[in-house]
């Protein structure tokens, strides 16, 4: 099978994706940037000493590649949703040119590969959860 790199154009993404990285197709980046944008989200949430309400979403580490789509369309609303009504500090960490960048570059990902993501439990978590740990290295101000 051949590798299908996703070349990311942000250049934070850059070590991370493409073919030096071990993230060797389009479903896996898919996961990882939608760990990254998930990542800000709980942080965000931890800063605003708000309920970590994302937290449950990925119901105990047992999701899969099937999924993604309800958990981006989750993640996103809340985003939204903090963006317009959240308090001055999360707003400040949800409302930046990096994050809609990746969030850019996770939609036209998402929009190659439709609804039907297929990627085991282990690895969507693995990669969801390896963009998570890195969000706020990758999208630090």
């Amino acid at each position: 099978m051949e590798n299908d790199f996703y070349v990311p154009e942000l250049e934070e993404l850059k070590p991370y994706l493409g073919e030096q990285s071990g993230i060797d197709s389009m479903t896996k980046a898919f996961a990882f940037l939608l760990g990254v944008v998930y990542g800000r989200l709980l942080f965000a949430q931890s800063e605003a000493k708000v309920g970590l309400s994302a937290l449950k979403w990925v119901k105990r580490f047992t999701i899969g590649g099937k999924d993604f789509p309800e958990l981006y369309k989750k993640v996103l609303s809340k985003i939204l949703e903090y963006r317009q009504h959240g308090d001055e500090k999360v707003v400040k960490l949800l409302k930046t040119k990096k994050l809609n960048q990746v969030i850019e570059e996770l939609s036209f990902i998402g929009n190659k590969l439709g609804d039907n993501i297929e990627l085991s439990s282990t690895l969507a978590c693995y990669y969801l959860l390896l963009g998570q740990s890195l969000s706020n290295k990758i999208l630090k101000s």
